[in-house]
């Protein structure tokens, strides 16, 4: 896939269980949420973007 801007963009997908771990990619993360799991597309100039999915698949946050 290709960044508007130019660039390639890598995508990755994983799953977080941990409550600890799910507060550091967004903080309002509900122990009724886990396992959450992180959509990221990283370009090749570094900008980064990500999806924070709860175990409904609804997206409970996103950045970048």
């Amino acid at each position: 896939m290709q960044c508007p801007k130019g660039g390639q963009i890598t995508e990755q997908t994983h799953t977080v269980k941990t409550m600890a771990k799910a507060q550091e990619w967004y903080e309002q993360v509900a122990e009724d949420d886990l396992p959450v799991t992180i959509q990221k597309s990283i370009t090749s100039e570094g900008r980064v973007h990500y999806k924070v999915i709860n175990r409904d698949g609804e997206k409970l946050y996103q950045k970048g």
